[in-house]
């Protein structure tokens, strides 16, 4: 019984608590992560099907493009094809006695240069 109330007591010091703190950070990156993948997926995919164009003025590259947005964030959010899971693992066993914010950072980083290739994207069309 004391072992329990002294696991307890640990558990819940404060380094714990950022240790805690930082993992939830690493894992909502990595979320992020498999979510800007799909969405690049999803608009590679979209270049396959022949665009059709209902009247002149009609563009349906707006609703296209929050179309494949949402739907990589909500496969992301609930789970995914597993892609969020392999990625914080990986970056959680090499953490082991590192600092979890450089590579929160580093996951970051990433989720920046997928949004600035998107961007570019958008510009050259």
């Amino acid at each position: 019984m004391n072992d329990i109330k002294i696991h307890n007591q640990l558990s819940n010091t404060p380094i714990d608590q950022t240790n805690r703190s930082k993992d939830i950070k690493l894992k909502e990156s990595t979320e992020k992560m498999e979510a800007a993948f799909l969405n690049f997926v999803f608009k590679e995919m979209e270049k396959t099907i022949q665009k059709v164009k209902i009247d002149e003025s009609s563009d349906n590259n707006l609703s296209s493009m929050m179309f494949s947005t949402v739907m990589a964030d909500s496969i992301a959010e609930q789970g995914g094809f597993g892609l969020s899971e392999t990625i914080y693992t990986s970056l959680a066993e090499k953490s082991f006695g590192s600092d979890l914010e450089s590579l929160k950072n580093n996951a970051d980083n990433f989720i920046n240069v997928i949004e600035l290739m998107k961007l570019k994207e958008m510009n050259s069309k």
